[in-house]
């Protein structure tokens, strides 16, 4: 699903990657685990496309990253970041339009499919009346991780989503995680992924 191939990428005259490589298959999920300041976050950018590396090439789902794939692609992927940069709306009313945008049409979304999830994360259904900004950390956190199992797209990229959470909030996101169908990649300190002995660890 995603194959980065001898990746080179420097900025300012400092080499983030060199030859880099990295496989992940279809269904597998990954947890990518390095010091802050080792590139991690340059990692994500280029599987966004939103960063070319010097030399190599990115392959998503078989076609190879490039400004006439970029949409293609991204369309392919859900990404959560730690903050969970959404607009500043009332939540059930950007949920309602996040999911009438065409390419998010066909994605299992319904109010009973949502209030599932909500239960399921221990996401309060009052949060629907809140706007973005009233929400803590943690729920938006919440909110992003259940946006992305709505949206059920082939591949997720999630960063640092569970640094807002309590353990037993923690253990409920990354159940769900290892649960779903999709190839994921996760980038995280959190020692509780490893706990849960699903996820393939890649470290630098």
């Amino acid at each position: 699903m995603i194959h980065m191939d001898k990746i080179d990428l420097a900025f300012d005259g400092r080499v983030l990657f060199k030859h880099f490589s990295l496989a992940v298959e279809k269904g597998e999920k990954v947890l990518i685990s390095a010091p802050s300041g080792t590139g991690k976050s340059s990692l994500v950018k280029m599987m966004l496309g939103f960063v070319r590396p010097d030399r190599g090439r990115i392959v998503i789902d078989d076609q190879v990253l490039s400004r006439k794939t970029l949409a293609a692609c991204r369309g392919k992927i859900c990404y959560v970041s730690q903050d969970v940069d959404l607009r500043d709306e009332v939540v059930a009313l950007l949920l309602t339009e996040i999911f009438s945008y065409k390419s998010n049409r066909d994605a299992p979304y319904t109010p009973v499919a949502l209030a599932r999830e909500m239960e399921r994360l221990d996401l309060d259904p009052r949060v629907l009346k809140k706007t973005v900004g009233q929400l803590s950390g943690g729920e938006r956190q919440r909110l992003g991780i259940i946006i992305c199992l709505l949206l059920n797209r082939p591949i997720w990229i999630l960063d640092e989503v569970t640094s807002a959470l309590d353990e037993t909030l923690k253990q409920r996101v990354i159940q769900a995680v290892v649960d779903a169908d999709s190839t994921v990649v996760i980038i995280s300190h959190d020692d509780l992924w490893n706990a849960s002995g699903t996820p393939r660890r890649v470290a630098w």
